[in-house]
């Protein structure tokens, strides 16, 4: 395992409250960089402005155009916002290649979203959330904005995904996280923060069970462990997968 893999993994295990005790286990890895904005820049984000408007770093002080006024950032320091004068499209995009023996996978972020149009409309004034490939095509929708939608939604909103069922089928592929702004109608301000896109996988060798390491083998949508103790984690790499994790 890289020392770059190994440094994430032990951030996202930090982040659970899981200590490591094994040099071999691997507790959920983080696959989203700078999720909450705290740079103060959009550093491991592909950010992608057409027509009219931009994706804007905020610090509590940023007074969007149109009837919309500056709020202070969802947490922390820094959120994103979008603005915009007129029409356009605004996105924020992190690709991520899917591993292999993916035991669950949950993306999740904090937003806020203010339509100053009279309605939602798919896809013209519209917040969404999707996994594209990386051609461009949607793959998968984890949420949108729907016509009678509560048009302000200051929160702010907690929202996840579970892309566990999605992950497992698209192995070894790479994909695009994208969060997505429309406005077609009117002045539409999204707010971003707290990004987040924890995975597990499941152990491949005996020895990432010992030493306490089947305990940081976690389900990221229930936080329940996976195993209920050593010999279930060594009996499943053992027999290859034929003898499931007893919380499967």
């Amino acid at each position: 395992m890289s020392h770059k893999i190994m440094n994430r993994v032990t951030m996202a295990a930090l982040s659970l409250g899981i200590a490591l005790s094994s040099a071999y286990a691997a507790p959920p890895a983080e696959m989203i960089l700078n999720g909450g904005f705290e740079t103060g820049t959009f550093a491991g984000w592909t950010v992608v402005n057409t027509g009219s408007g931009a994706w804007t770093i905020n610090n509590g002080t940023f007074d969007p155009v149109g009837p919309g006024t500056a709020l202070a950032p969802i947490s922390g320091g820094f959120d994103a916002v979008s603005n915009q004068p007129g029409p356009g499209f605004h996105a924020l995009r992190q690709t991520v290649s899917i591993p292999s023996g993916v035991f669950s996978a949950k993306l999740s972020w904090n937003d806020r979203v203010r339509n100053w149009a009279t309605i939602f409309s798919d896809p013209n004034q519209e917040w969404r959330v999707v996994i594209r490939d990386t051609g461009g095509a949607i793959l998968h929708e984890v949420h949108s904005t729907t016509p009678g939608d509560a048009l302000q939604q200051v929160g702010p909103n907690a929202r996840s995904g579970d892309l566990t069922a999605f992950f497992q089928a698209n192995a070894g592929q790479t994909v695009v996280v994208s969060f997505e702004e429309q406005d077609n109608l009117l002045y539409f301000n999204a707010t971003l923060d707290d990004v987040q896109l924890l995975v597990s996988v499941l152990p491949t060798t005996k020895d990432e069970c010992k030493d306490d390491g089947w305990k940081t083998f976690l389900n990221v949508n229930t936080g329940q462990q996976i195993f209920k103790n050593q010999g279930d984690c060594v009996s499943f790499v053992a027999t290859k997968g034929k003898n499931p994790p007893a919380y499967n």
